[in-house]
């Protein structure tokens, strides 16, 4: 793992249903410095270097532990610790979604056309260096561009030969993920979080204003253009909060850019990591919602969203938009309904259909039992 948002919730998840049972390395480049998002005092935490002694030793011993779980196959250090294991050591492979659909899917299948259009502009002198490294040396990640993610996705077919089984944001990818690898593994539910780590409760407040939230970082699979272009044609006086605290930041400047020519409302960008307590506080602001995403992306805010009874709208490309549809959530269309966005339901009567669905599945009493069932088939 590394310091993530989500490393704190899982390692509680993991040490309710099994005290003491397992070893969590947090790979850092310097583990002497304040780590970002991990506040867990966990003793069985291995923070460290991926050259660090204790990080070779746990490595030279994975076939005593009863399975070795990897949160994403993007960096080179997870693939190389498959790479170099037995076969005798059984992988479970967290599927997050830039790991797979980067490398499997393309990124013209989850990107719009102005989303393109950035990346196009974006090819300076340093992308045509890397197009020529990456020409002699694929194997290396220098700008991850379609020769070399062509390697990776070859590279991670071999891997997917030692991983026993896999685990995805919603169900509905486990068939797409099957397919494109051209295998059948073994699919074990595994979420990241439950409600109540988002501060979501029986006694949580419903949206209050009817604000505009766009998007959930600063990376073109937000598709933020499309968005902001309907909105810029609507009549409206509210406020558009777009977060931009972690992701690419010529993107956000291009962003930032795109707006202060394109769009006359009154945008505010959240560039600071913000606690999920002041998170929650401006969303409760915002009755509408827009993940323009063609990919899984952003699903804690969605399910934050969603709880506090907000118009949420996602693209129909989303695999999202089908598991909540099958869900019986009631959600909005990004195509369709962002245009018309005054005339949607009522915030307390979202939040009043929305709410006992989501507790059914995403509570922290059937998160955990789910994280039970994980360990237990690893122990059986």
């Amino acid at each position: 793992m590394e310091d993530e948002k989500f490393t704190d919730t899982i390692i509680d998840q993991f040490e309710s249903v099994a005290p003491n049972k397992s070893i969590y390395f947090v790979a850092v480049e310097n583990p002497n410095l304040p780590l970002k998002y991990v506040k867990s005092k966990n003793e069985n935490i291995v923070l460290d270097t991926i050259q660090s002694k204790r990080f070779i030793e746990i490595k030279s011993r994975l076939e005593f532990y009863d399975v070795v779980v990897l949160h994403n196959l993007i960096s080179p250090y997870r693939r190389n610790i498959v790479e170099e294991a037995s076969f005798s050591v059984r992988f479970h492979w967290m599927v997050w979604g830039h790991d797979y659909y980067n490398l499997f899917v393309g990124e013209k299948f989850y990107l719009s056309n102005q989303s393109i259009r950035f990346l196009k502009s974006k090819r300076n002198i340093y992308w045509y260096i890397g197009k020529f490294l990456n020409n002699y040396f694929p194997f290396f990640d220098f700008f991850l561009d379609e020769k070399s993610k062509s390697y990776l996705k070859k590279d991670i077919n071999k891997l997917i030969k030692k991983i026993e089984s896999f685990s995805t944001v919603v169900p509905n990818e486990v068939k797409i993920i099957n397919n494109s690898l051209n295998k059948n593994l073994k699919y074990i539910p595994l979420k990241y979080g439950y409600l109540e780590n988002l501060i979501l409760t029986d006694q949580s407040l419903i949206c209050m204003e009817d604000n505009f939230f766009i998007g959930n970082s600063a990376t073109p699979s937000n598709n933020h253009f499309e968005v902001l272009d309907t909105l810029s044609k609507s009549e409206f006086h509210k406020k558009i909060y777009i977060p931009v605290s972690y992701g690419d930041k010529t993107y956000k400047n291009y962003l930032k850019d795109y707006i202060s020519r394109n769009v006359n409302k009154d945008v505010i960008f959240l560039e600071d990591f913000l606690d999920i307590k002041r998170y929650n506080e401006i969303l409760l602001t915002c009755g509408n919602v827009v993940m323009n995403h063609y990919r899984q992306q952003a699903m804690g805010n969605i399910l934050i969203a969603l709880y506090n009874g907000a118009r949420v709208f996602l693209n129909r490309k989303n695999p999202i938009y089908d598991y909540l549809n099958e869900l019986g959530i009631m959600f909005f269309d990004t195509e369709s309904d962002l245009n018309q966005f005054d005339l949607l339901p009522p915030f307390v009567e979202l939040a009043k259909i929305n709410r006992p669905i989501l507790k059914e599945i995403y509570s922290k009493e059937n998160v955990i039992e789910e994280t039970r069932h994980f360990v237990e088939h690893f122990l059986s």
